[in-house]
């Protein structure tokens, strides 16, 4: 069977930007990496898992999000909706601001950081970049309150529902694919830290 080369996650693929390197979590199952040999018959696999995304998997508070940036009629709207979501985020204490809670790989500076109450999780985040702001806000307001297990079953194909993929630069994709990925290794942890 012949081999080849796969150039960029297919669970992640933001046309026509490639994706830059990233580091996965080593606490959780990690992505399709950069460059992989693949065989030909794993091609109706991959296409498949991106084919089964519904919103309707989704966290309702994040369903809804993407509702809303798809009713937006142009990219302009979309922008501005997203700023919304960073300038409703709450001041995040300076103390926090540590390597522990910095998001590595992205352009800008990201802080996030997670706490769980009754089994749901509460996040906050900040970025001195006002796009990647937010990013942040989208994703904390998408996932908080929800569980652990729900927010690492929460894949990142949603983010192409919402049409901001298509005109995000690759560092920015790359950034918003980070914070992702921060935010579930944080849930994770505080469940961990939660049971022990």
């Amino acid at each position: 069977m012949e081999l080849g080369i796969f150039p960029t996650p297919l669970f992640f693929n933001f046309s026509p930007f490639p994706l830059l390197p990233f580091s996965p979590s080593p606490l959780l199952p990690s992505p399709i990496p950069q460059q992989i040999i693949y065989t030909q018959g794993d091609t109706a696999y991959f296409n498949a898992a991106v084919m089964s995304f519904s919103i309707e998997s989704l966290p309702p508070s994040l369903a809804k999000i993407v509702q809303r940036f798809q009713r937006a009629t142009d990219q302009k709207r979309r922008y501005e909706q997203l700023i919304w979501y960073g300038s409703k985020l709450k001041e995040f204490p300076e103390a926090d601001k540590v390597p522990e809670n910095k998001v590595a790989g992205c352009a800008s500076q990201v802080y996030v950081t997670a706490s769980l109450d009754d089994g749901k999780v509460t996040f906050q985040g900040d970025s001195d970049s006002q796009l990647t702001k937010g990013l942040v806000g989208l994703l904390i307001e998408g996932l908080n309150g929800s569980t652990p297990s729900e927010i690492v079953q929460v894949v990142p194909d949603f983010i192409q529902e919402t049409g901001l993929n298509v005109s995000l630069t690759p560092s920015r994709a790359n950034g918003f694919y980070n914070i992702f990925k921060t935010m579930q290794k944080k849930a994770l942890e505080c469940e961990v830290s939660g049971n022990s």
